[in-house]
């Protein structure tokens, strides 16, 4: 299979501050949105992390006696709690929602900005880059690989951050609650991000390996799909099932790795964490314990396990869109061979002869399609052009629509 990069002329290596500052040129502009956005962020974690303390108060609140086994101290204590339990999830909700908002707003439009400058620069490429060029390559990078900036921009930088925040913040909590376990909770965080780094450089790998066969699949699907009629006229039908079978299996057994990693991945993590809860319970028994505490690191473990093991996915993704950018940005660096004159002339219609005169014209050195060719069509004049496939009819049309002067009334190609 041949990398996606030997398949588009121009592509290149962008390195990552480079890329990093030419993602930043469409992020700017929002700046506001996003300054917004993270400080809600930071309310919503806030509002997040003080809920378990809620539930130590709510459960220490309960008191054991001989009496009785469960003795509530006070109904009014207890209903204060509970109403500002529900208060701060509802707020926190609320945070997300307006957070959510913003940033998919932002997201779009830094999106569309980019997907109408990423199809503009296509329209002014010359016939002969697009020969060089599979289509289902551009239709790739036009419309998955901006959707992946996109979930960039509105989704994975936002959870990264929120889970970052969340396990300073939690961990700053738990450690308030005892120096003594969350000292030794962090060999069970040590064990997650070593698992976590192993699971990213091989996913990372695999997903490299997956946009790949899935690209050059959108290119084969694309051009075979187009030039049917000539795969029957020349009976090549099994060469192409063959080769698309070829094509199938390498994507299939990709995306199996990449399912069998997960399935190896995700189950570690849990493990770990039944784990650590496991140790949390014994020593909070050993160090005489509060049940709100033991309660408190029950809830804290779980909002900290959980950003840890999202993280590595979240890492992937962001070296997705990264990857996904630097396609992007190459399409972008390739220049159009054929440029406009200066201060062209802007024609919504026109009227009078098109003339054709002496026009030599390909694709590749030294491989004319057309050769010496010379035709007039009047005014109001019907013409049809007749000839077999690569004679070069699309050819004179598209010169006709893309490289024209203006002389006397006249138009006359420049080639």
């Amino acid at each position: 299979m041949n990398d996606e990069s030997e398949l588009l002329f121009g592509d290149k290596k962008i390195p990552f501050k480079v890329m990093m500052k030419r993602i930043g040129h469409y992020v700017i502009p929002e700046w506001k949105a996003f300054a917004l956005a993270f400080f809600l962020i930071l309310l919503n974690v806030g509002g997040d992390i003080l809920l378990p303390l809620i539930i130590k108060q709510f459960v220490d609140s309960i008191a054991v006696t001989e009496e009785a086994p469960i003795i509530m101290t006070s109904l009014s204590t207890i209903l204060g709690i509970s109403f500002g339990w529900l208060a701060l999830s509802i707020l926190s909700q609320t945070f997300i929602y307006f957070e959510s908002m913003i940033l998919q707003k932002a997201g779009q439009r830094i999106v569309y900005k980019l997907r109408m400058e990423v199809f503009t620069h296509i329209e002014n490429m010359s016939q002969n880059q697009f020969n060089m060029m599979p289509v289902g390559s551009l239709v790739t990078r036009v419309a998955n690989y901006t959707t992946s900036m996109s979930d960039l921009f509105t989704n994975v930088l936002v959870m990264l951050l929120r889970n970052i925040l969340t396990i300073i913040g939690v961990y700053i909590i738990m450690f308030i609650l005892s120096w003594q376990l969350s000292l030794i909770l962090l060999a069970f965080v040590a064990v997650v991000f070593v698992a976590s780094f192993i699971f990213r450089n091989i996913v990372t790998k695999l997903f490299r390996k997956e946009r790949q066969y899935t690209s050059d699949m959108n290119t084969f699907l694309n051009e075979n799909l187009s030039g049917m009629k000539i795969i029957q006229i020349f009976n090549q039908q099994k060469r192409k099932e063959n080769e698309f079978n070829v094509k199938n299996k390498q994507l299939r057994n990709t995306k199996f790795k990449v399912l069998m990693a997960f399935a190896i991945y995700r189950p570690f993590i849990t493990f770990v964490y039944f784990s650590a809860l496991a140790v949390t319970f014994f020593v909070g028994i050993k160090l005489n314990f509060t049940p709100g505490i033991i309660v408190a690191f029950y809830n804290y473990l779980n909002r900290f396990f959980n950003p840890v093991q999202n993280i590595a996915d979240q890492i992937n993704q962001i070296q997705k869109a990264a990857s996904s950018s630097e396609r992007l940005f190459n399409l972008l660096d390739v220049p159009p061979e054929v440029l406009d004159k200066p201060n062209p002339i802007v024609m919504d219609h026109f009227e009078g002869r098109i003339e054709f005169k002496n026009v030599w014209f390909a694709y590749e050195k030294d491989e004319w399609i057309l050769k010496d060719v010379s035709f007039v069509i009047e005014p109001r004049q019907t013409v049809a052009f007749v000839g077999a496939t690569g004679a070069g009819k699309t050819t004179i049309l598209s010169l006709i629509v893309r490289n024209f002067s203006i002389q006397k009334g006249q138009i006359l190609l420049d080639g």
